[in-house]
């Protein structure tokens, strides 16, 4: 099991969440928001190099890099 930070969609707070095969499937968040770890840990964010838009996998972390560049 290993666990990550995810970003809430809804307000963009930051909560820890895991994978493996007991980890739970969705998370209260404080605003209110339940996060569906299964889908919602694909996020976006601008490449601050190149500018281009890039889907990722919260659970990849550090590991998660710009096809582009």
């Amino acid at each position: 099991m290993s666990k990550f930070v995810i970003e809430c969609p809804s307000c963009g707070t930051y909560t820890e969440a895991s994978t493996g095969l007991f980890a739970r499937k969705t998370i209260n968040c404080t605003c209110g928001y339940t996060i569906n770890v299964k889908t919602d840990k694909i996020t976006c964010k601008t490449c601050v190099h190149c500018g281009n838009e890039v889907i990722y996998d919260q659970s990849k972390g550090e590991d998660a890099v710009c096809p582009v560049c």
